[in-house]
């Protein structure tokens, strides 16, 4: 007795496995083209970046060497600063005496020459690039098609860009200028004093900073001038270099700075720091240029640099894991579509970062892709998700008929 019942469940089994089987390959059947999806995901932006961390140190952003040609100007009298004195532009820095004041004031007619002659050749490049601005003329009254309008504002905004691009140009030749007249002020200061017969001159200073050092034995550079303003410095493995280049974004931080600063990558010396070796990667220096900020940044604050070499902003992004790969080249996801379908999606990658990948084409924002998609899933079936019950309400099974019911309930039971 306990065979034959034993016999009748074997049978039963065989039975039931064998319709399910029957429903799953027969070609028109709603089981076959029926996907179970237990993990999905929106599409979603966001900004990737791809980034070198580097450590380096804040220095100073010019150093000013002063000389003294002893054999040429005269006698050396005096010092006029000491190591740590802050000077400006215009600050007495040494003396010395003249011994011919017929040959230096010809020396300093000839260096007011050269300067004037130097100004002149700004002017002339401030009056070519007045010229290079855009010139506007008034858009047609008349109304235009959708893609002229935005190809007008896209004109517009470029030209802007153009004309900001060579203000700021002109302000930085107008500034040089200044500075130059300046230093022509001076040296016309000690051609009056060498013709009232005046034998002391005093050497000033051309920019404004800290004196870092002083050669008291008379050697070259006299002394030697520390600007105020601040640089990040640090080195590039051969690598490296590869990936970073002039103009990239870079943020730093610090221990002894508030927040984190902000600059550009100024220059990449092309000339590695030490003698090439075989055995090891050749390093190079490169300088940031920090935007203005308040913080009192000292020389030699040791920092951490993020160099931004690839940026993806506003990228819709999917996890690197859940793309399907056909191929070399061949990318897809699977899509849940608002029918209850299955999508098979090609799509297009860009920079990926983290394990996250940028959709170039073929996503938008707010599609719903299946994460982890199991060997069976199909393009173009339908899909069962697993009950929800905490979204689950009673007004949604009211609003369901029996017949509808019962069909999900089947479907999912075969699917599982």
């Amino acid at each position: 007795m306990k065979k034959f019942k034993l016999y009748i469940i074997l049978f039963l089994s065989i039975v039931f496995v064998s319709v399910n089987i029957y429903f799953i390959e027969k070609a028109d059947s709603k089981v076959s083209r029926t996907s179970y999806v237990e993990d999905w995901k929106d599409v979603t932006t966001s900004n990737l970046k791809k980034q070198v961390m580097k450590t380096g140190m804040i220095a100073a952003g010019e150093e000013k060497n002063i000389y003294f040609d002893r054999a040429g100007n005269g006698a050396f009298e005096e010092f006029l600063v000491k190591e740590g004195d802050s000077v400006k532009a215009g600050t007495p820095l040494f003396s010395y005496e003249v011994e011919d004041r017929g040959v230096e004031a010809s020396y300093v007619e000839s260096e007011i020459q050269q300067l004037e002659d130097e100004i002149d050749s700004i002017e002339n490049h401030i009056d070519d690039l007045d010229e290079l601005k855009p010139v506007y003329s008034p858009l047609p009254s008349f109304s235009s098609a959708g893609d002229d309008k935005n190809e007008d504002k896209s004109i517009e905004a470029s030209n802007l860009e153009i004309e900001s691009s060579i203000e700021t140009e002109i302000a930085g030749k107008e500034l040089e200028i200044s500075r130059l007249e300046d230093k022509i002020n001076h040296l016309e200061r000690q051609l009056t004093d060498l013709e009232s017969e005046e034998t002391s001159i005093s050497v000033v200073s051309e920019t404004e900073g800290i004196v870092k050092s002083v050669s008291e034995e008379l050697n070259n550079p006299l002394i030697v001038i520390s600007s105020n303003s601040r640089i990040a410095e640090g080195t590039l493995n051969e690598t490296e270099t590869l990936e970073v280049t002039e103009g990239q974004e870079v943020a730093i931080s610090s221990a002894g700075i508030t927040g984190k600063l902000e600059g550009t990558i100024s220059s990449i010396s092309e000339l590695p720091e030490k003698e090439p070796a075989n055995d090891n990667l050749s390093e190079y220096r490169f300088r940031v240029e920090l935007e203005k900020n308040k913080e009192k940044l000292l020389p030699g604050y040791h920092i951490s640099m993020n160099i931004t070499t690839k940026e993806a902003e506003d990228a819709m992004t999917v996890s690197e894991k859940h793309i399907i790969r056909e191929g070399p080249q061949k990318k897809y996801l699977f899509l849940m579509t608002e029918k209850g379908k299955v999508e098979k999606r090609t799509i297009e990658t860009g920079l990926s970062v983290d394990g996250k990948t940028a959709v170039t084409k073929g996503l938008k924002k707010g599609e719903t892709y299946i994460r982890e998609p199991l060997l069976f899933i199909e393009d173009k079936a339908e899909f069962v998700t697993p009950l929800q019950v905490d979204e689950l309400s009673w007004k949604d099974i009211k609003g369901s008929d029996r017949h509808t019911i019962l069909k999900n309930m089947l479907l999912g039971v075969l699917e599982r």
